[in-house]
């Protein structure tokens, strides 16, 4: 029986999936009765990989409930089945790493495959650049698979699209290497390279309303902020300079724009 929000429903194995979860049951045998609740502070469609998320911890859980002992490989290999060929969600494997390896990562792909390093800068690296950033959600919920399409040419992602990954891809590297070499790091620079590079794919990406919410977040006191997710919607990843912070927040909460702070885990999904 799978819990989904406020709708509950028996699923009988054999029948075809109609859900992410009951997708997840099908792929393990063996399983005992259960009860599954999911509950999630993500709405769907706000670009935080949610639902990629969902499967990787579900598949951890049902994992455990048969005894067996999947690698992170192993786990994101059976989460992006699930979600990208079984429903067709389209998107990459980016999504799934967080979700199983925690932390900061460098993911490499290539014709031989995924390619996944963690990054260990230590904890005060890592406190003093949660204690920079911040979330803040603009607009609804939208189809990242209608996005991605947008860039497909044939069964071809665009060569445009092509040289704007490259550019992103760069940037990410660049970044690792001075982060190796323990340079300073100006993450709000970095948002918004990476942000410049992807917004220029177009009006799904970055409508007015996105565009509007940047602009404000900038002259409100942010050093950066990019749109994660695949566009149009969702949430703002920005950073804000320690002495700027009061004054962000005040202008944050007189203008009523939703704001978040961040802390980031280094862990990946747990079984409590």
């Amino acid at each position: 029986r799978s819990g989904v929000g406020s709708s509950f429903k028996k699923y009988t194995r054999g029948e075809e999936p109609s859900h992410l979860v009951e997708s997840a049951l099908a792929k393990f045998r063996d399983l005992p009765g259960l009860n599954i609740t999911v509950l999630s502070d993500v709405r769907q469609g706000t670009g935080l990989g949610g639902s990629s998320a969902l499967v990787v911890a579900l598949c951890k859980g049902l994992d455990q409930a048969v005894g067996a002992s999947m690698t992170n490989r192993e786990l994101i290999g059976i989460a992006y089945e699930i979600e990208r060929i079984d429903f067709g969600i389209r998107g990459g494997w980016q999504d799934f790493l967080p979700a199983a390896y925690g932390g900061s990562i460098l993911s490499t792909y290539d014709h031989r495959g995924v390619g996944v390093f963690k990054l260990d800068y230590g904890h005060s690296f890592t406190s003093a650049v949660s204690s920079q950033l911040f979330l803040s959600k603009v607009g609804g919920s939208r189809s990242s698979s209608k996005i991605h399409q947008k860039h497909m040419v044939g069964n071809k992602l665009s060569r445009e699209f092509m040289g704007d990954l490259d550019k992103l891809s760069c940037l990410a590297e660049q970044t690792v290497k001075k982060l190796s070499g323990e340079e300073f790091i100006d993450f709000g620079r970095i948002l918004d390279m990476g942000w410049d590079i992807k917004r220029r794919e177009g009006h799904l990406i970055s409508p007015p309303k996105i565009s509007e919410r940047y602009d404000t977040l900038k002259r409100i006191g942010a050093s950066g902020a990019r749109l994660l997710g695949a566009g149009g919607a969702g949430y703002f990843l920005c950073s804000v300079e320690l002495e700027k912070q009061p004054e962000f927040l005040a202008s944050c909460d007189r203008m009523k724009i939703p704001i978040e702070r961040v802390a980031l885990a280094m862990e990946g999904c747990q079984i409590c």
